[in-house]
């Protein structure tokens, strides 16, 4: 389907939404609670519009409807809740060989992930049932390739994939073939230094670059499924035939992102790309926040207003000292602090733990005030919707340190960077600046943003329509000779007979 036929096919849907209903079934072989942000909230659209879903997870959303066939997979949770915890890791000395084996090992245990999914007594039942399916939807990082073998299984030929974050997206648009980026625009341009659509260009030595960079990605993804994806699925699903064929099946990507550059940066991505953004901005739910004991009670106590701490769900607990340095900078605090942490000793009375929390609920309570984060994807577009301040204390991924100085020069928050050599003093001083109302004006800009871009249920549901009903979005990025780099080598094809030609001048 090209791109000129959307806007057409979202008022043709708004009116006239699908009827029929379908069986979909969603799969996350490896990802943690947080990465399911689009994934749960589509899943109870499709139930909410007549259509069976089985939902199969390392981790079931809380919220998601009890229509839903659930289908938990507890193995693989084990996997990711362990991932980036740092426990069982005392064995290795803190040196710097140490530290290179942890990282070795973590990414050893995560990327045997497909072994042990398919070992999952769940998808072992689900693969012997030869029950039949309309749609596929997994998340996507790495796994994409396992979870989509388990679709061929089934003999699913529509398939969707969800990426979180705009530094994921290269893998995938590098595994379907497509050049790195559709318009050509630079990563690191997204990545550190985009601020506005000056930095989207499609000049020949940005494109160079983006040879470069298609390769690596597609070096390290290739590595990854040929070395410990691809063997497990030759081994568990007969007549495997490769990812590249797998893959023809994806018609559509979906991704939690705002195009708006203040929101995100330039958001180069072409039609095949379903930005949500303001889609998954959700109201407070009362009936999901009375299911914590305690949550509502203390939210409504805190008349000088509370602050939510969070590190994600991959981040499980932060190490002791640090437990001790946010303790202190709480200490005195006007405001009382909900954090998502397991256990602590000797708290402060204005201080109260979460194993889980409500996040989008949270976030729209009238006293919440900030949000300190890890700055991942997900929570950046989630507190956007609400537009409250956030100070980002960025923990090891390359996006959450984009995110957070991308927040503080947007004018939407503040961060702290390094946390060790941060005293106790500056951090409550960040927290009081924060919450002072001086953010406020482009706060609430960035929320009418949000709520602005929001698609209707009739129109997301209108997308997968087109997608079950065997339209693709994909290709098409570019021009042909574009695709192959042809106008790139006809330069220095060009460049060289010139010099040619002014030599044999020369000589004559």
């Amino acid at each position: 389907m090209k791109v000129c036929y959307l806007p057409l096919l979202l008022i043709l849907t708004t009116l006239h939404p699908p009827a029929s209903s379908w069986n979909v079934l969603f799969v996350s072989v490896f990802s943690s609670g947080s990465h399911q942000t689009v994934s749960g909230p589509l899943a109870n659209i499709l139930l909410k519009h007549g259509h069976h879903v089985t939902y199969m997870s390392t981790n079931i959303p809380g919220y998601l409807s009890n229509e839903a066939e659930k289908l938990k997979i507890p193995d693989c949770e084990a996997l990711v809740n362990g991932f980036g915890s740092g426990r069982n890791e005392t064995a290795e000395p803190d040196s710097a060989m140490g530290r290179f084996r942890k990282v070795v090992n973590k990414l050893d245990k995560s990327l045997g992930a497909c072994e042990r999914f398919y070992n999952e007594p769940n998808v072992q039942k689900l693969m012997n049932s030869g029950r039949k399916f309309d749609l596929f939807l997994t998340f996507s990082i790495y796994y994409e390739v396992c979870a989509l073998g388990l679709a061929h299984h089934l003999g699913i030929a529509n398939s969707v994939l969800h990426v979180t974050a705009p530094y994921l997206l290269p893998l995938h648009i590098t595994a379907l073939g497509l050049p790195l980026q559709p318009s050509s625009v630079k990563i690191d341009d997204i990545l550190l230094k985009g601020k506005d659509h000056d930095h989207v260009t499609s000049s020949v030595s940005a494109r160079v670059l983006n040879i470069l960079q298609r390769n690596l990605f597609d070096l390290l993804h290739k590595s990854a499924v040929n070395w410990y994806i691809e063997p497990v699925l030759y081994e568990k699903i007969p007549g495997y035939p490769g990812y590249k064929e797998t893959y023809k099946t994806v018609k559509m990507m979906l991704m939690n992102i705002h195009y708006h550059p203040l929101v995100d940066g330039p958001t180069p991505f072409g039609p095949g790309v379903l930005a949500l953004g303001g889609s998954l901005c959700t109201e407070y739910d009362e009936k999901e926040v009375a299911s914590y004991e305690g949550l509502a009670e203390f939210m409504e106590s805190s008349t000088n207003g509370f602050i939510f701490m969070s590190f994600g769900s991959v981040q499980m607990d932060i190490p002791r000292r640090e437990q001790q340095k946010w303790l202190e900078a709480f200490a005195g605090l006007p405001y009382k602090v909900i954090w998502k942490q397991n256990r602590m000793k000797d708290l402060p009375s204005n201080v109260k733990l979460f194993n889980w929390l409500p996040q989008q609920s949270i976030f729209q309570h009238p006293n919440f005030k900030l949000f300190i984060t890890h700055g991942g994807h997900a929570s950046k577009t989630e507190i956007a919707c609400a537009g409250k301040p956030m100070l980002v204390v960025p923990q090891f991924a390359k996006d959450q340190f984009y995110n957070a100085v991308r927040t503080a020069e947007i004018g939407v928050g503040d961060h702290v960077l390094d946390l060790a050599g941060t005293s106790v003093e500056v951090i409550r001083e960040k927290i009081l600046n924060l919450t002072d109302g001086r953010y406020d004006k482009t706060l609430q800009t960035v929320r009418r943003q949000m709520i602005a871009t929001k698609l209707t249920e009739g129109q997301i549901v209108g997308y997968l329509d087109a997608v079950v009903s065997g339209n693709t979005f994909l290709p098409g990025y570019q021009a042909w000779y574009e695709y192959l780099y042809l106008d790139i080598l006809f330069m220095p094809v060009v460049f060289i007979l010139a010099v040619h030609l002014i030599l044999k001048k020369r000589k004559k």
